[in-house]
C-alpha cells in the first residue's frame, strides 16, 4: 500500500522572513515586529486599504 504524506512537500518554497529587531514605524509605538510580518507597522498602526467584497476577508475596523 502506498504510504502518503499530507501538508507541504520538502521541495515547496518557505515562508519568506524579515529581519529580526524590526520596530513599528509609527512614531512613538515599540511594537516589535514579527519575522512573518512583511510591513513596516504593526497590527494597530497598518494603515487600512479598501478591499473588494469578492477579495479575502480582512477586517478593515479596528
Amino acid at each position: 500500500m502506498a504510504e502518503f504524506i499530507y501538508g507541504q512537500s520538502s521541495k515547496s518554497a518557505r515562508l519568506a522572513t524579515h529581519p529580526s529587531s524590526r520596530t513599528c514605524s509609527e512614531g512613538g509605538c515599540s511594537t516589535t515586529l514579527s519575522i512573518y510580518n512583511p510591513s513596516a507597522y504593526c497590527w494597530l498602526h497598518e494603515p487600512l486599504t479598501p478591499r473588494s467584497r469578492f477579495s479575502p476577508k480582512r477586517r478593515l475596523t479596528r
